[in-house]
């Protein structure tokens, strides 16, 4: 059962993480069908043939499922034969009997243990384990039944046959439902609200969306869904994996509802799904299809609706290639012929703990903190410090070869200090082989220092320690980022230095922003590449990157967006609901709904943590915290990396993220107004 844990786990990750890095190039059709493999994982429990590359495979040499069948921690039924403690000579002195009972002891319990296993049922640890899955699946196959039976019995109560029908479906009027829906698996039927069916067009889009669930059987993949459920109720996965491939079977169909309604209603069917938007979200343990549903579901709707995507051939070539691997790896079970591998880590890993030093204050203002470090790797641990600014930054570390000789160096990048338009990274580099440490601390310093910057009448110029010579037209700056008249082009600290490390393809390199002056604008940044030369770090192959001028001869939008004070909330939120809207809808709404051509304009918003910090008295204000990562509609826009920005982690690393502190007061009306927006130090009034 580990086997089929584990490869379903990797199933899952491969088909996320393929649908991330192809939104928007592929037909929501070929989206939606590519989670008919992990549907087929997900329902068999076995492996189809064997592999010395599938997860299976890897699994072989620890043999979990082996070690908690063997882990019995008791016995069930059995007729235990009479086996008396162990009881010393009473003739014998107090000291002799002591020692008689402590020798007789261990055999009477070694021949209890032995008369168990012989007439006793073992139990396990194995045996425990799939008792509480059971449970846990009867139990949740209890709450789809009802689920079920209930909204089919209040649908049956409220129903009203209308005239019209969905090909060979009824049509009903309820009120039973939020939204027009596709209910029943003997007896399919398209359910309309009141709302939906006084509009006939809202009326004809809606019957023609649920006809197309019902053309694409989506009514019996969602209980085959909800079978899913039940079987991995305990994998968050899964619920993911369900919760996707129900958002990617509203796209596909959507495509298909648009292609039968024809192209000249493309923008009407759009703007009824905006019409019917739905507050709740659909259950996951419902059969019942949706015609909408609220939030960033609704919005990659719209936005594939507009977009039109579609698959090229090499795209789907590419697409069925890594969809045919991964079952491949997943499907198939472990390799019993042929030497085995020993398994061996090739990733670094860091643990970070704060020391108890107290933070120190830097020559730009910023506070630090001294930081711990455990480094691991090869079976080998050391431990190091260095400066880091804690949450949200992690630390980024990586394997690169700097010098060529096949070996590899670890790169280990810390966040030194960050704030409004300012980011500093501290590099560590370590020998993999012996876990030494290459001398890095004046690694920028040496980066900056190096650097010539100057002008003349016409051009900016930079000179690199290699002989490197760069340009940038003045004329151009002046047209393209509208920085100031005249100045030098040069690095403006303390106020809008940025300084990076990147860990890449190519090895590591070393990254600053580039300014022009006396009006600090962001016109590009100067990159050099990281080597050693024996055991010293140096810095070569320097290259000067101008901002991209998109869209620089456009007036720029209308929109205030540093003033959030016309962000209001419902008068009957306390401080907790206020905050948590303000984080969720409030503030990425706004920007999610400014023009792409807006330098701030964002395409996506995902809320990654937040927390209330302090609340009022008199709960009328309160202050918190929120991280979210987002993806800007323009990634070379300077606005978007003032600030605290900075690349995401983990499963956002193709994001860009932020942290904001947020200050939210009730007025007397009693509605909920954004009072600040800052990187930090936002206080209660």
């Amino acid at each position: 059962m580990t086997a089929w844990i584990v490869s379903s786990c990797a199933l899952v990750l491969v088909l996320l993480l393929l649908r991330r890095l192809l939104r928007g190039k592929i037909s929501p059709r070929l989206q939606y069908a590519l989670w008919a493999l992990v549907l087929v994982r997900l329902l068999l429990p076995v492996s189809l043939g064997s592999s010395a590359v599938s997860v299976a495979s890897l699994l072989q040499q620890s043999a979990p499922e082996e070690a908690l069948s063997s882990t019995v921690v008791g016995y069930l039924g059995g007729d235990l034969p009479d086996l008396a403690p162990p009881v010393p000579d009473s003739n014998l002195p107090e000291a002799e009997q002591e020692a008689q009972y402590e020798e007789n002891l261990a055999q009477w319990q070694a021949e209890l243990d032995a008369a168990r296993a012989e007439t006793g049922t073992p139990v396990t640890v194995e045996h425990i384990l799939m008792a509480v899955w059971g449970c846990g699946a009867l139990l949740l196959a209890l709450c789809f039944l009802w689920a079920n039976l209930r909204l089919g019995r209040a649908l049956r109560r409220t129903r009203q046959l209308l005239p019209q029908r969905a090909g060979r479906l009824p049509v009903y009027l309820t009120q039973a439902v939020d939204t027009p829906c596709l209910f029943g698996l003997v007896r399919p039927a398209v359910y309309l609200t009141p709302a939906a069916a006084q509009d006939p067009v809202t009326a004809r889009h809606a019957v023609e969306h649920e006809y197309t669930h019902y053309r694409h059987a989506d009514h019996l993949w969602a209980a085959l869904r909800c079978v899913c459920l039940c079987l991995h109720w305990y994998n968050p996965l899964v619920w993911w994996a369900a919760l996707a491939s129900r958002n990617d079977g509203e796209l596909a169909c959507d495509e298909a509802t648009v292609r039968r309604l024809g192209e000249e209603e493309r923008a009407a069917y759009g703007r009824t799904l905006i019409a019917l938007t739905c507050v709740k979200r659909p259950a996951l343990l419902t059969t019942a299809t949706t015609m909408t549903g609220s939030g960033k579901t609704l919005q990659a709707r719209i936005a594939a609706i507009v977009k039109r995507p579609r698959t090229a051939a090499i795209t789907f070539a590419v697409v069925l290639l890594i969809a045919a691997v991964a079952a491949g790896c997943t499907f198939a079970g472990p390799r019993t012929d042929g030497p085995e591998e020993d398994p061996q880590s090739a990733d670094p890993t860091v643990e970070v703990t704060p020391t108890p030093a107290p933070p120190a204050v830097t020559a730009l203002g910023i506070e630090e903190s001294c930081w711990s470090f455990q480094l691991a790797y090869g079976g080998k641990s050391r431990e190091f410090s260095g400066r880091h600014v804690g949450f949200p930054y992690s630390p980024q570390c990586g394997l690169v070869d700097l010098n060529g000789d096949g070996l590899d160096e670890i790169a280990v990048v810390l966040t030194a200090a960050h704030g409004s338009g300012v980011l500093l990274e501290e590099l560590h580099l370590f020998d993999a082989a012996t876990l030494e440490e290459y001398d890095t601390s004046n690694l920028t310093d040496r980066f900056l220092d190096t650097l010539t910057m100057s002008g003349d009448a016409e051009n900016y110029y930079i000179a690199a320690p290699d002989g490197a010579q760069f340009s940038l037209s003045k004329q151009a700056v002046r047209e393209q980022w509208l920085p100031p008249a005249g100045g030098e082009l040069n690095h403006v600290l303390g106020a809008d230095l940025t300084i990076r490390y990147r860990i890449g393809d190519r090895g590591l390199s070393l990254e600053a922003g580039c300014y022009a002056n006396p009006t600090p604008i962001y016109v590009g940044e100067i990159t050099a590449q990281v080597t050693l030369n024996g055991d010293q770090v140096e810095l070569t192959e320097y290259d000067f990157t101008a901002l991209s001028p998109t869209q620089s001869e456009q007036e720029p939008e209308p929109v205030e967006v540093d003033d959030l004070s016309h962000i209001t909330f419902s008068p009957g939120l306390d401080a907790q609901g206020a905050a948590e809207e303000f984080v969720r809808e409030g503030y990425p709404n706004l920007f999610l709904s400014l023009p792409t051509t807006h330098p701030r304009a964002i395409l996506r918003y995902e809320l990654m943590d937040w927390s209330i910090r302090e609340v009022s008295e008199d709960g009328n204000a309160v202050v918190g915290t929120f991280h979210y990562a987002f993806e800007p509609a323009d990634w070379n826009s300077p606005e978007i990396w003032a600030g605290s920005t900075h690349m995401g982690s983990g499963e956002y690393a193709e994001l860009a993220a932020n942290q904001f502190e947020f200050l939210l007061c009730r007025g007397e009306d009693g509605a909920w107004t954004c009072v600040s927006v800052a990187t930090g130090g936002v206080q209660l009034p």
